[in-house]
């Protein structure tokens, strides 16, 4: 909301539709891409991945910073990962209760990015649980470039 109120304020047309206003620009032929699978399992590998980042030392990392002046009033610290940690470090929440609004914000986040790239009616899914292994998976998006460029 902050963001298009600093646009209305700032652009003279004000907030426009993206799905409406989206053009394509002639000077660029681009193959557009996407990645998609089953949701359980990158909800699953979500979950995992952030697990992975407190194993790595992400509690330490944001007491870092903050120690560098750097507090939740900071844009920079607004993030998801950064952001769910401040309360545990005030004593307010539980390292596992952290742990587990970063693993919702970040699977609401996801949603989010599919839903964005979903307005692209040029953008070619490429479902990634229908492929063996990621090397055929590569071999194929290699193969629809080459078609698309005709190389």
């Amino acid at each position: 909301m902050i963001r298009a109120i600093e646009i209305a304020e700032n652009v003279s047309d004000g907030v426009k539709d993206f799905k409406r206003d989206l053009k394509t620009n002639e000077n660029f032929d681009f193959f557009l891409m996407g990645l998609t699978g089953d949701r359980n399992k990158l909800y699953d590998r979500i979950n995992k991945r952030v697990l992975e980042m407190f194993d790595m030392g992400l509690v330490n990392e944001l007491i870092l910073l903050k120690n560098l002046g750097l507090d939740d009033s900071f844009t920079s610290m607004q993030g998801i990962g950064y952001k769910e940690i401040f309360p545990y470090l005030d004593g307010k929440k539980t390292l596992e209760e952290v742990i587990h609004d970063i693993q919702i914000n970040s699977r609401h986040y996801a949603k989010r990015q599919l839903t964005w790239f979903k307005r692209y009616e040029n953008l070619k899914w490429y479902d990634i649980d229908l492929q063996p292994d990621f090397a055929t998976l590569i071999e194929i998006i290699e193969k629809d470039i080459r078609a698309f460029y005709n190389i």
